[in-house]
């Protein structure tokens, strides 16, 4: 008896430890935030922005998956849309609709994405990360608060850890969904940053990010932000920045943070 229950026991062992070595490899993550902007954007009147957020991360070896859900509050003139939460012009705006304003809140566009970590190596300190992502339109057209079309994108980082200092650059493209009669377009963006570790749970980083013209309507955005992550304790971690453009396209400014629970 006991030969034959001995085989089951063996894979039922197999089976166990298979999937605790691979609940060990992946983690999860939930991130709540809030992030505000201001601007004019190269127009007379000034564009508020607030968003708050959640966010929910799988991670696997060198796989990762998230998906990110806003709620947002906007101040903005008459003929703006909201797209990665930036303002964009669909439409020239009229002598009539000139200073006029409009507010609108509501759920925005849910932005789903898939990355890999293509090139990690903890000795020579190099990563190099592939994203796509996915923007669904789940925010209401009418308000403005999005384009009621669904936005495709990539994006490649590549950085290196030496010492406490990460050098970053980073390049990435977003195919815009075009409603009928709009002046969107597709816009690429670059970025280059330092990162430093104050200690082994604190780090500060500085970003500089170029955002290409998505609209008949609007400028190059460049922006510089500084930001300040904290670990806490073993599952906890905060984030906070701010904001500053350097571009008539860009906010003037901004400000954010956010608490993340990994686990």
């Amino acid at each position: 008896m006991k030969t034959k229950n001995l085989p089951l026991k063996t894979i039922l062992a197999v089976l166990a430890l298979g999937l605790t070595e691979t609940t060990s490899q992946a983690q999860f993550a939930a991130t709540t935030g809030f992030d505000t902007t201001a601007g004019k954007y190269g127009l007379s009147t000034e564009t508020k922005i607030s968003t708050w957020y959640v966010t929910a991360e799988y991670t696997y070896e060198a796989w990762s998956a998230r998906v990110l859900v806003p709620h947002e509050r906007v101040t903005s003139p008459v003929g703006t849309v909201i797209i990665a939460g930036r303002p964009r012009l669909q439409n020239r705006i009229n002598a009539r609709n000139q200073g006029l304003t409009e507010t609108a809140s509501g759920m925005g566009d849910v932005e789903t994405s898939v990355s890999l970590d293509a090139c990690h190596n903890a000795q020579t300190g190099w990563s190099a990360v592939l994203t796509g992502n996915v923007k669904f339109a789940t925010a209401d057209e009418e308000k403005g608060l999005g384009t009621g079309k669904t936005d495709y994108g990539f994006a490649f980082d590549l950085s290196r850890t030496v010492d406490r200092f990460t050098p970053s650059i980073g390049f990435g493209y977003r195919i815009v969904g075009k409603p009928a009669d709009s002046d969107l377009k597709n816009y690429a963006n670059a970025s280059i940053g330092l990162g430093y570790w104050v200690t082994d749970n604190t780090n500060l980083n500085l970003s500089f990010d170029c955002y290409q013209r998505s609209s008949a309507n609007s400028n190059v955005d460049n922006e510089l932000t500084l930001g300040l992550n904290q670990h806490l304790a073993k599952h906890w971690d905060i984030e906070a920045h701010i904001l500053i453009g350097l571009s008539q396209s860009a906010p003037d400014y901004g400000t954010g943070t956010s608490v993340r629970f990994s686990f």
